[in-house]
């Protein structure tokens, strides 16, 4: 597949996940400015607009007050603001990509964030993508003191026919990693992806639990490239930038996953947190099928949901 072919797939996937927000945002612009000018009525519609679709309230302000200054000279207003609307963001998102290529054997993927944030689900299907990359994948099950996380990812990987290592119930969580790491290291596997608890009741403990995990592959793998990804729910909005705001004190998170952007009209949430952390996203869930995690592309994104067409 060419690279134009890929950017056509990546833009019809995400625009197919992202139609909840796509059509909430491009209608609304249309409506707010096809039979007014720029004022400060339609001004502040926009604004309770970028507001509520998770974009965030300064850059909605900036948006606005941009607009404010700006003349416009043609027949067709809500495109003037729309392509205004896409340049401001595109600047601003400007680092939000970041692929993931390991060209490094072995390579460590920690997989973080809380439960319920689809993060056992993405472990596998990320799994799934790099082993049609043609890396041999091994999936570890870490948060082993909840069986239904450990029978989910089972299942997501024998599905995927994907390989996975698990532990004794209740085993202590850095031992099913180190003993994975070992057969890694004897098996010559390319690339380990460690499911890791998602607790936020005792966050002390979790992190514990999470420098543990790092410090123990790096014994049995020592100083490969290793990658700490959070993932998020953007359905829950402002939440998710608490979480990643949590996550972040206790260790160093070199990209986020976004899932759930199928399920909510307020894809905007990937904006404002990539505006706030100046971390990338790696990737954005928009569907349930094994093939509905597509690696993040800033100008589809924004083309889906500012747009909704090519």
């Amino acid at each position: 597949m060419s690279d134009n072919e890929q950017k056509l797939s990546w833009f019809a996937k995400i625009k197919s996940g992202l139609k909840s927000t796509t059509s909430k945002f491009g209608k609304q612009i249309t409506s707010i400015f096809t039979a007014k000018k720029i004022d400060n009525e339609s001004l502040e519609d926009l604004e309770t607009l970028l507001i509520s679709s998770d974009i965030g309230t300064e850059i909605s302000f900036s948006i606005t007050e941009g607009l404010r200054k700006k003349k416009f000279d043609g027949d067709n207003v809500s495109e003037e603001v729309r392509n205004y609307i896409y340049e401001k963001l595109e600047s601003l998102m400007s680092n939000s990509e970041k692929t993931l290529e390991f060209k490094t054997s072995p390579s460590v993927i920690i997989m973080c964030g809380v439960n319920g944030n689809g993060k056992t689900t993405t472990s596998a299907k990320l799994a799934k993508i790099y082993q049609n990359q043609g890396l041999k994948v091994l999936v570890v099950a870490c948060d082993t003191f909840r069986a239904a996380a450990v029978e989910q990812i089972k299942s997501w990987c024998n599905k995927l026919n994907v390989d996975i290592y698990i532990g004794k119930e209740n085993q202590d969580p850095a031992s099913v990693a180190f003993e994975a790491a070992e057969k890694v290291k004897a098996e010559n596997y390319d690339l380990l992806i460690i499911d890791t608890a998602g607790r936020l009741q005792n966050k002390l403990n979790l992190m514990d639990e999470l420098s543990k995990i790092a410090r123990v592959v790096d014994k049995v793998l020592p100083n490969v490239p290793t990658e700490n990804i959070i993932v998020i729910d953007g359905t829950t909005g402002q939440n998710a930038i608490k979480q990643v705001a949590s996550f972040k004190e206790y260790i160093k998170i070199s990209g986020i996953i976004v899932t759930k952007l199928d399920g909510t009209a307020k894809g905007g949430i990937v904006i404002s947190i990539t505006d706030q952390f100046k971390l990338p996203i790696i990737a954005i869930g928009v569907g349930e099928k094994e093939d509905d995690l597509v690696f993040f592309n800033k100008e589809s994104f924004l083309k889906a949901i500012i747009y909704g067409s090519e």
